[in-house]
């Protein structure tokens, strides 16, 4: 996250998202807007854990256009409060060429530049096929009430995954209109997706990371909106 203590809330003691330049008294009337903070961790979650109706996606893919083979795919539920449930699953590539999706050689070629814990996640022994990934990506939003899928690049992730619905024969899990893009949300709160944790470019690692950045961002928008508010 930019430091820029103008605008920037910072976090106290994992308790509540406060901005660091109001005084005592505008916190003490922001008591009311501002709804303390959960910590909670993606890897204890459990599904229903939190209502959420926000979903990060992650894909891993053999091009970059829509129509491109599709490697794995990653996703994780989550909201203001923290994150929630997750899925994952890779795929087998005759699967994506069989429906007639793309392999890009430029990106083959970027894949062997990658991490081998990467390579491994990206291209494993036990991928199952495209059909049944994305009919078990599509219950599993509906059993969890997403509403709004997300991805890092609103012309990226979820354009893939249009397309492979669509070579498929099966219905996307989501209308167009209520796909979100991650990165008008970072700039807007000002913060930066941490890389550290997991493996850079495993699709479930990549969603996490993007999720707890939105999280993030959307807590600090809702201090942002309720000092506005108080101040009007």
């Amino acid at each position: 996250m930019t430091d820029n203590t103008d605008a920037v809330p910072t976090v106290q003691k994992g308790e509540r998202i406060i901005p660091s330049t109001v005084n005592g008294e505008l916190l003490r009337r922001l008591d009311d807007k501002v709804q303390p903070v959960k910590q909670l961790d993606w890897r204890d979650a459990a599904p229903g854990l939190a209502k959420m109706s926000d979903v990060m996606i992650d894909t891993e893919t053999l091009g970059t256009t829509p129509g491109s083979a599709i490697l794995s795919v990653g996703a994780v539920m989550f909201g203001m409060d923290g994150l929630g449930a997750t899925f994952y699953a890779p795929i087998r590539l005759s699967s994506c060429t069989d429906v007639g999706l793309t392999i890009d050689p430029a990106t083959v070629e970027w894949w062997m530049r990658q991490s081998d814990e990467a390579r491994a996640a990206a291209f494993p022994t036990d991928a199952m096929a495209l059909g049944t990934v994305l009919s078990c990506l599509r219950e599993w939003l509906l059993e969890q009430s997403a509403k709004y899928p997300w991805c890092h690049g609103a012309t990226f992730d979820v354009p893939l995954l249009d397309a492979a619905y669509r070579a498929c024969g099966i219905p996307a899990p989501w209308e167009f209109w209520s796909v979100r893009d991650t990165r008008t949300l970072y700039d807007l709160a000002g913060v930066k997706v941490d890389r550290r944790g997991g493996t850079h470019h495993h699709a479930l690692d990549d969603a996490v990371n993007q999720a707890e950045a939105a999280a993030l961002a959307l807590r600090i928008l809702h201090v942002n909106k309720a000092v506005a508010e108080v101040l009007q």
